[in-house]
């Protein structure tokens, strides 16, 4: 049900009023103590969502990565915070408070309730992290105080530390243990506290009741972002494991796969895109009971230079670690290092140091180096990893001062993204013009210390950059970077502005603010993070601020209601607490990272009826319908030749044909055939322009990489940057073409995936779509071709008949020419993936010869000497394995049998029910001494028929576990025999 909120005035509960009473009493400090304080500012956008930031008392702004929330589509009564911001206040020694006494630590908040089946997604992602070893990644998942479950074969034969990510946040991680029976391992955070802001995931066991219920998989698929995989159902339950038709792909590997309500059944240990095992919880609870949890060693001589906050240095010596190939090198030391920032790095020691080996993973590090150590680090002082690029624009980036003039507005910035290299610290000077201007200027600025030493740019010559604007001719702003000394603190910046053929335009110095020169003073860093609540009666929205190890500080009156249309910031009466100084205030704090989980904007269940699968002669995508039985989809998918489609979602397959095509775009125009069947399409997507604050924001991906309708995938992830036509973001996955990319909050589509990390802009495609429409042609219908029969039908006709090859990516049908006839092409459109094929000639049927297809486009050869009456498809497989067929088992000690099925086939004028490749499906387990694939397989009819395996339904990922086809053409089978070869 959506919620009106008709304004932020109201007031919430008695309980949680009750509540923040207890959270805004000022509590005396246990010791050295400072005052802290700020309001809370918000806005409404346009769309609904409101926009939560944190306003320090010293002016300072700080807006969380997850920010906004839409007040008509959260539930409400519920607590949402977003993620973790760090305020870096200065200390002012003289108002620091010595408390009489200590008090109590206050009761935590109570947790809110959930209702059974109702799951937590944001939950469900926040546990569920990316695990890399020092070669490799895979999925793990948290189950409490600090510890971790993945699979054996991630952390098999590498070393034993790993390092755990979720979006930019990295956790050093440790190897306590592991089952390679049950392909289970058991990891803990390095470092005391590091995990206890991450949920704890519950686990149950699977029951056989659970068979055909919907689980979902989260986790990190081809090593990509954080993915749901959705659409899969439980296939079968055993003691110790769990089969279902959800999807998966390398790096899910060690993830969790949860039920309908979100809890844990089981550890993913293998799968493919039709199917997965999981180990169940009884099995893992009973792996983790066996082991014995123990500490790997770490090095117990490690030069303090190699050491520091927020890095685990777990090998140092003259070798490099067992396990990690660095052949081909050679170095007098290696460190194995896990850093917490996530990027690629420039590896060396000190400034001079040159590294020779760099053989690893992105964060669990190996690097090597040749030379004397000590003078090395004595000289410089630390193993410096500096960041190559930056994740967000204004990432690690702190305002210092800001002035305006008339010529337009200067503002100097710490530039803190280097990692753990002192002589590295950064400043940045920005000059923002009023008006752009055409004449070229010139800017010359100098750091100052008190004592009256200076430093230029890093440079010789021009130090600095110009920004051009977007007429690509006038100067817009103009910004110049300093790598500073240790020790050099400015409190000034000399600054000279002027034409380039002569003219001062400005020369002043401009003191920098004592109170916001944060990085030359003591300060102090307070992790804090905005929850805000829909109350379930009035609707109205309460902002309050969240800190670790407390209740809710909130302000004694909710924000003010905003005017329609008035995006101004709104602002609560001051708050303020008393935080705890630590002994190494002074010392220079690292900036916080934001977590990925509790965005305030859960995944959309709407989300599925929004997107569609197409299926063309090259492969799959994702489609979007735009109403008018139409469809936008990616070109790069539909060759000329062969411009159809079929558009499919869960069950139901629509077939469809390109009519206008947007190169420069990437985009195509499907719209459906004849009388395809418009019920069901749903609402048409809206296509709307995007603004360019989305930049740095999250999104979620909405795709069928899989290959199959009814498995989809939501992936959540980071807008890097826009340009006027495209949204780049990180790396996707393969299978994304086509994909949509909507605002979590809203659901508003952004943006529309054309490849791996690039999507095309909303407004740009809602554009496209106009000139698309306006050029519609449709192709030409072909003359009359023999008509498709059967179950796995889209179409009933042919959408290309010609003696012409249609070209569809270099595929040849006939290579066998003859003088005795010619050859017919025809493309045919299937509701199905997979499926045999025949032809009916004068009543009989014979082998149609395919080509070229792949999913549910495909071409027939048919020959000129014979009278084709018709073409026929039925299904190869079923569609979901479960017993239908009651069998005896004559079989080797260990055998059993997963499912007998009998699957429908349909008729099809002229084709005997015997000529299908297959009628039955059979899948038996083996857990004896004799596995699967040494054995032959028959069935036998009541009457003693044999029945052989007409083809195999695939080797299972599972070693113990295979499939046979079988053709009954007489009577039921009864019995299923299984024979050593």
């Amino acid at each position: 049900m959506r919620v009106a909120v008709p304004s932020l005035l109201a007031a919430v509960a008695g309980i949680v009023l009750a509540l923040l009473a207890v959270a805004g009493a000022q509590e005396p400090p246990d010791g050295p103590a400072y005052e802290m304080g700020g309001e809370i500012v918000a806005r409404t956008h346009a769309d609904g969502s409101i926009e939560f930031c944190f306003e320090a008392a010293a002016g300072q702004r700080l807006c969380p990565e997850s920010r906004f929330l839409n007040p008509a589509t959260v539930r409400a009564g519920r607590w949402l915070r977003s993620s973790e911001i760090e305020w870096r206040a200065v200390v002012d020694p003289d108002l620091v408070i010595i408390p009489p006494a200590p008090a109590p630590a206050p009761a935590p908040a109570p947790s809110p309730v959930e209702t059974a089946c109702n799951p937590d997604l944001e939950r469900m992602m926040a546990a569920t992290w990316k695990v890399e070893t020092a070669r490799y990644s895979g999925t793990a998942f948290h189950i409490g105080d600090g510890r971790f479950l993945t699979a054996h074969h991630v952390i098999d034969g590498r070393p034993p530390f790993v390092a755990l990510l979720h979006g930019d946040r990295v956790v050093p991680a440790m190897v306590l243990g592991s089952d390679p029976d049950v392909d289970v391992a058991l990891l803990e955070a390095a470092r005391p506290g590091d995990a206890a802001d991450i949920p704890a995931l519950a686990m149950r066991n699977p029951l056989p009741a659970d068979v055909g219920s919907p689980v979902q998989l989260v986790g990190y698929p081809q090593g990509g972002p954080l993915t749901v995989s959705y659409g899969g159902l439980i296939s079968r339950v055993w003691e110790d494991e769990i089969q279902t038709t959800a999807s998966s792909a390398g790096g899910n590997s060690g993830g969790p796969m949860f039920d309908a309500c979100g809890e844990v059944l089981g550890v993913l240990w293998a799968g493919s895109s039709a199917s997965n095992f999981s180990h169940s919880s009884a099995a893992v609870q009973a792996a983790l009971d066996r082991m014995t949890p123990r500490r790997p060693p770490l090095p117990s001589r490690v030069p303090a230079s190699l050491q520091g906050e927020g890095r685990l240095i777990w090998h140092y010596g003259p070798e490099p670690p067992p396990m990690v190939d660095c052949s081909g090198h050679d170095g007098d030391r290696w460190v194995g290092v896990i850093e917490e920032r996530v990027g690629t790095f420039g590896n060396r020691i000190g400034r001079l140091g040159v590294t020779v080996a760099y053989c690893s993973w992105r964060h669990a590090a190996v690097v090597g180096w040749t030379g004397d150590i000590s003078a090395e680090l004595n000289a410089d002082g630390a193993l410096c990893m500096p960041r190559s690029k930056l994740t967000y624009p204004d990432e690690g980036i702190t305002e210092l001062s800001a002035w305006r003039k008339k010529l337009g507005r200067f503002r100097f910035r710490a530039v803190t993204h280097p990692i753990f290299c002192p002589h590295e610290f950064n400043y940045s000077l920005l000059f923002d013009m009023a008006e752009p201007i055409d004449d070229h200027h010139e800017m010359q600025a100098t750091l100052v210390t008190a004592d009256g030493r200076t430093l230029l740019g890093p440079s010789a010559g021009r130090s600095y950059r110009v920004v051009i604007d977007s007429s690509g001719s006038r100067a817009a702003s103009i910004e110049q970077d300093w790598k500073v000394p240790p020790g050099f603190q400015p409190v000034a910046v000399q600054v000279t502005v002027s034409r380039r053929h002569g003219g001062l335009l400005l020369s002043e110095t401009l003191p920098l603010d004592a109170e916001s020169r944060v990085a030359a003073g003591p300060t102090l860093s307070v992790p804090l993070k905005i929850a805000v609540r829909v109350d379930a009666d009035s609707g109205a929205v309460r902002a309050c601020i969240d800190r670790p190890g407390t209740v809710l500080d909130c302000p004694d009156r909710n924000l003010p209601a905003s005017a329609s249309g008035d995006r101004s910031w709104r602002r609560t009466s001051p708050l303020s607490w008393i935080q705890d100084v630590p002994e190494d205030s002074i010392r220079k704090s690292l900036t916080a990272w934001p977590e990925l989980a509790l965005t305030a904007c859960a995944i959309d269940p709407m989300l599925p009826a929004r997107a569609w699968q197409v299926t063309t002669v090259l492969g799959n995508g994702t489609a979007l319908y735009v109403g008018g039985r139409q469809f936008l989809a990616p070109a790069a998918l539909i060759p000329d030749a062969v411009p159809w489609a079929v558009i499919s979602r869960q069950g139901d397959a629509l077939p469809a044909a390109r009519v206008a095509v947007d190169q420069r775009n990437g985009l195509a125009l499907l719209e459906l055939i004849d009388d395809a069947r418009p019920s069901g399409l749903g609402e048409p997507i809206l296509l709307r322009a995007i603004p360019d604050e989305i930049e740095g924001s999250r999104a979620h991906l909405l795709a069928y990489p899989w290959g199959d309708a009814r498995r989809y995938t939501v992936t959540v992830v980071e807008i890097d940057e826009l340009t006027p036509r495209q949204l780049e973001t990180e790396w996707l996955g393969w299978g994304r073409d086509g994909a949509a990319l909507f605002d979590p909050c809203s659901g508003r589509l952004l943006g529309i995936s054309l490849r791996s990390s690039a999507a095309i802009r909303a407004g740009v495609a809602a554009e496209s779509l106009r000139d698309l429409r306006a050029r519609r042609s449709p192709p030409a219908s072909p003359p009359v071709a023999p008509p498709l029969h059967g179950p796995a039908a889209a179409y009933p006709n042919a959408v290309y008949y010609s003696p012409v090859q249609p070209d569809f990516g270099g595929w040849i049908c006939n290579v066998r020419s003859s003088e005795r006839y010619d050859v017919t092409y025809a493309v045919y459109l299937a509701a199905q993936d997979s499926f045999d094929a025949a032809v009916s000639v004068d009543g009989e049927d014979v082998y149609a010869r395919t080509c070229g297809w792949r999913g549910k486009v495909f071409i027939v050869e048919l020959r000129s000497d014979q009278q084709t009456d018709a073409v026929c498809i039925a299904p190869r497989e079923p569609d979901l394995f479960r017993t239908t067929v009651e069998l005896e088992l004559d079989a080797p000690p260990g055998f059993e049998i997963e499912s007998a099925q009998e699957f429908e086939r349909g008729a099809c004028p002229g084709v005997r029910e015997g000529r299908w490749e297959s009628t039955h499906f059979v899948r038996v387990r083996s857990r004896g001494e004799v596995g699967p694939d040494k054995v032959s397989a028959r069935l036998e009819n009541a009457a003693g028929d044999r029945f052989y395996v007409s083809g195999w339904g695939g080797f299972d990922p599972d070693p113990d576990v295979a499939g046979w086809r079988f053709n009954v053409d007489s009577g039921e089978p009864v019995k299923l025999v299984i024979e050593p070869y």
